[in-house]
């Protein structure tokens, strides 16, 4: 009998590469550093006012209207993927979180393209990065997609 997974609706909000641990097998675990802020002040912008928010990692809905779903972590995936290919590099590194914030809800501000990243991978970052949360990939099917690219691709 196959075991079943339960099924939980939760949001992460701050999906990236510092709240990633990784077992000595591999695995990835999902965690939430946020006692470790003061390590990774530079990773976080005041926004709307005082708050601290991971604006670089945030979608334009999110920045727009606090409004948060799995398909705004989706869009964190997609930047958490980009550190990944730049073993941790700042996402926008150099611009204010305003600035990112106004260009990534004008859909004027995406990452850029990576040469050590595969192209079919690069295009699963843009579907992470769809202005409309509803056109995003669901987190079951970017499972599917890269785990296909894993079989049938050098990845």
């Amino acid at each position: 009998m196959e075991a079943s997974v339960p099924i939980h609706r939760y949001t992460h909000r701050d999906l990236a590469a510092r709240n990633c641990l990784i077992t000595s097998g591999y695995e990835v675990k999902v965690a939430n550093m946020s006692l470790t802020r003061d390590i990774y002040a530079k990773e976080y912008d005041r926004w709307r006012g005082t708050a601290a928010a991971p604006v670089r990692w945030m979608p334009p809905e999110a920045l727009a209207d606090d409004d948060f779903s799995t398909r705004a972590d989706v869009w964190s995936f997609g930047v958490l993927a980009w550190e990944v290919f730049t073993q941790g590099d700042l996402p926008y590194s150099g611009r204010a979180g305003d600035d990112i914030a106004a260009g990534v809800a004008a859909g004027s501000l995406r990452l850029p393209p990576l040469d050590q990243c595969p192209e079919p991978l690069h295009a699963v970052m843009r579907a992470c990065w769809s202005p409309r949360s509803a056109d995003r990939p669901s987190f079951s099917e970017l499972a599917v997609s890269i785990g296909e690219m894993t079989v049938d691709s050098d990845l």
